[in-house]
């Protein structure tokens, strides 16, 4: 039984998301208060808090605002933990590592609010990762970040929130082709947890999506991509690990390479980002060959006088339109 009732819980974070949103600050409604409100237009029954995504770039902003939410009640924590697991070993760990979300809190310390949070990698990748301490949290929920760099509205009660393009395809990958249908949390079914979430969500529709609408997923100013895993919260998000970052763990259960091929994301990538930096430097030599041109054949117009010098603004009007047209 939640702590709250279903008004606390909306009434916090309205809010909560007020105060980010005023102090600029993206956020973007996630996990079961996103699917409450695309499926049902309200929280979902029995939800004993809210969730909503934000950049790690952001940390030190929202932090910042503490004495706001404290205006209204609530406090922040951002936490840390030792009850993570070792990976790929999943022994216990007694390290302390950031738990990868700031939790917010009511008057009675009671948490009522995550925000989550989320670092973009230059293979476009949002995952929930900390660089410093090298924990990857509930690796399922990684997305491209296609779906952040537009975001859209969903309404919850009468009250518009932002979110991810394309909610309902998050919410697919996230509880599976049935997430329409409402099931009690802590149903015990093959495959998905005790909230509903699919335990080896498939983020490979999410990537072949994007690319088809002509997402380049290649970010150079951010933190490289290393699969450099130290731990983990759970075996699940130790599987999905597995299966979508780092197959090669799983060698024994893979029955061929074309199979390795189909589920590795950074071999995937590794194609893709070759033929978009190909086709980039292509691009980049030819517009080069093309300014070198028009250069040249000023150059030899200024060194013309009497009538070349009006023909000179001929040609170079031919010129500019044939480098337009190159462009396109």
């Amino acid at each position: 039984m939640s702590k709250f009732s279903p008004d606390e819980i909306y009434e916090s974070l309205c809010i909560c998301t007020d105060i980010l949103t005023d102090a600029s600050i993206p956020y973007f409604l996630s996990g079961g208060t996103l699917l409450g409100s695309v499926r049902e237009g309200d929280l979902i029954e029995g939800d004993t808090d809210w969730d909503v995504n934000c950049f790690s770039d952001d940390i030190g902003r929202i932090l910042s605002l503490k004495d706001k939410f404290a205006l209204h009640g609530f406090s922040l924590e951002y936490p840390s933990t030792s009850q993570g697991r070792q990976y790929p070993s999943l022994e216990k760990s007694n390290t302390e590592v950031n738990r990868g979300l700031i939790k917010v809190r009511d008057s009675k310390d009671r948490a009522i609010g995550d925000i989550f949070i989320y670092t973009l990698f230059r293979d476009g990748l949002m995952r929930r990762y900390d660089i410093e301490t090298k924990v990857y949290w509930n690796a399922k929920m990684t997305m491209p970040a296609w779906y952040y760099e537009e975001q859209t509205t969903v309404l919850l009660r009468n009250k518009k929130f932002t979110t991810f393009r394309h909610p309902e395809m998050i919410l697919e990958k996230i509880y599976g082709e049935l997430w329409k249908v409402p099931i009690s949390r802590h149903t015990e079914t093959k495959g998905y947890n005790f909230a509903g979430a699919h335990m080896d969500a498939n983020i490979e529709k999410l990537i072949d999506y994007a690319l088809f609408n002509g997402w380049e997923p290649y970010y150079k100013d951010e933190p490289k991509w290393n699969c450099d895993i130290k731990y983990t919260n759970s075996r699940v998000s130790a599987r999905w690990i597995n299966n979508h970052e780092h197959p090669e763990m799983n060698y024994k259960s893979l029955p061929d390479l074309d199979s390795l091929n189909i589920s590795n994301l950074n071999l995937q990538y590794k194609t893709m980002l070759s033929k978009i930096k190909k086709a980039h430097s292509n691009e980049r030599e030819e517009l080069r060959n093309i300014i070198i041109n028009k250069n040249n054949r000023i150059r030899e117009l200024k060194k013309m006088g009497g009538l070349a010098y009006f023909r000179k603004y001929v040609i170079k009007k031919k010129i500019k339109s044939i480098v337009g047209a190159s462009k396109k």
